[in-house]
């Protein structure tokens, strides 16, 4: 991870000296793509055995990448964008056998949900530079971000054997995030700062169970509702 933040920045510091040398004017119309990553914050809104609250799982955020491309209208110090983009999404939530039967001891004992997940991203955003002058510009941009998922990898890691969690969740296709963010532009290089707040809840229906020989059987069904939030950064190109 720390080589591909030094090779953006390697990128930048490259392209802003060239920038110093000439100022490539933009057009009222422009295309161009972005690559970067990302950083998930799964936003856990409820969690519920069989319709009662629980406490709520911790969750983990893991690196992911990004790949989009753009097109562009500009109007003086406005422009609109219209963006599609693949985004790749890990992370983590971590139960507990407690979670599922409160009258068991505490313990150490954990399960992992790990999700891996392919989405089809589609930004429809207003921007305003507060900036524009020669190759620089400064603005910030915002509006609705609505997300397809392409494909989907769960799978449950369990630690001990004895108390094993399965599940038979589904997730919503189709979401919406509202996004936030600033970015600079050195001539045709762009870098994007963004952060995106989940509208919807992913979690469509099912949930998780826990099967164990140790305790009596029981149908005891953990639904967990959450949104997933997002941090990235890019490096782009416009042409």
């Amino acid at each position: 991870m720390q080589k591909q933040w030094t090779l953006l920045m390697l990128l930048c510091c490259i392209a802003s000296l060239s920038a110093q040398e000439r100022d490539i004017p933009k057009g009222r119309f422009n295309w161009g793509f972005r690559v970067g990553v990302n950083a998930p914050f799964v936003d856990i809104r409820s969690a519920k055995i069989n319709d009662t609250p629980i406490e709520l799982p911790s969750a983990n955020s893991k690196i992911g990448f990004l790949a989009s491309a753009f097109g562009r209208v500009n109007i003086q110090q406005h422009y609109l964008q219209l963006e599609a983009g693949i985004n790749y999404l890990r992370s983590d939530i971590e139960l507990q056998p407690e979670d599922f039967i409160p009258t068991l001891q505490p313990s150490n004992i954990k399960s992992s949900i790990i999700n891996r997940i392919y989405t089809l991203d589609i930004p429809l955003l207003y921007g305003y530079n507060f900036v524009k002058q020669g190759p620089y510009e400064l603005a910030f941009f915002t509006g609705p971000k609505f997300k397809y998922i392409l494909k989907e990898n769960n799978h449950i890691d369990n630690y001990d054997i004895r108390y094993a969690i399965t599940t038979d969740e589904s997730l919503k296709p189709f979401t919406v995030n509202y996004l936030i963010g600033v970015g600079v532009s050195i001539s045709r290089l762009t870098l994007d700062f963004r952060y995106e707040f989940a509208l919807t809840n992913i979690h469509s229906s099912g949930g998780y169970t826990l099967n164990s020989p140790d305790v009596a059987p029981t149908s005891n069904k953990l639904s967990i509702k959450r949104g997933i939030n997002l941090l990235s950064f890019s490096l782009g190109f416009v042409l």
